[in-house]
């Protein structure tokens, strides 16, 4: 909509079926002909930066590549959720296995927190209790496969 009434150069990006401009690629195609102010216009527009004369801060950088890939990734389309899970190995990898930033060791005192993602105030939706109920059991069985393997190693008196 932003695109169609404010911004001339973005009318065939407009007028595309939104199908056809959700991978990278075609955001590129269309992003890439614009110069350094009109995609610093778009981004103010948008609200991804502060207007040029609301700049409290002189550090951030705010280049043409910077805002062309601010506004490819702002929209592209996300990979989700449920395809992301059915990409992951059913069993653990050796990274994952002996990595103690992960997985907690033995001897985890339970001062530091585990590697799941965030939650808000509460959960949102049944998917976000099921999402963090299957990466704690996740966690749960990878410990235990470490456990099982280092119970193995030490019954086998390798040294």
């Amino acid at each position: 909509q932003a695109a169609f009434a404010k911004f001339p150069d973005l009318k065939l990006f407009a007028l595309t079926n939104v199908g056809n401009v959700d991978t990278r690629e075609k955001l590129v195609k269309h992003f890439g002909a614009l110069d350094g102010k009109s995609l610093r216009k778009i981004a103010c527009y948008l609200n991804l930066i502060p207007d040029e004369l609301e700049r409290p801060f002189d550090w951030h950088r705010v280049d043409e590549n910077f805002l062309r890939e601010l506004l490819i990734s702002r929209h592209e389309r996300r990979v989700s959720q449920l395809d992301a899970l059915n990409e992951m190995p059913l069993y653990p990898t050796d990274d994952i296995i002996w990595d103690e930033n992960i997985v907690p060791t033995e001897y985890f005192s339970g001062e530091g927190c585990l590697a799941l993602p965030k939650l808000n105030l509460q959960f949102l939706t049944l998917h976000d209790y099921l999402l963090r109920n299957f990466n704690l059991f996740r966690l749960e069985s990878t410990y235990e496969i470490r456990q099982d393997i280092e119970d193995a190693v030490s019954r086998m008196l390798p040294w």
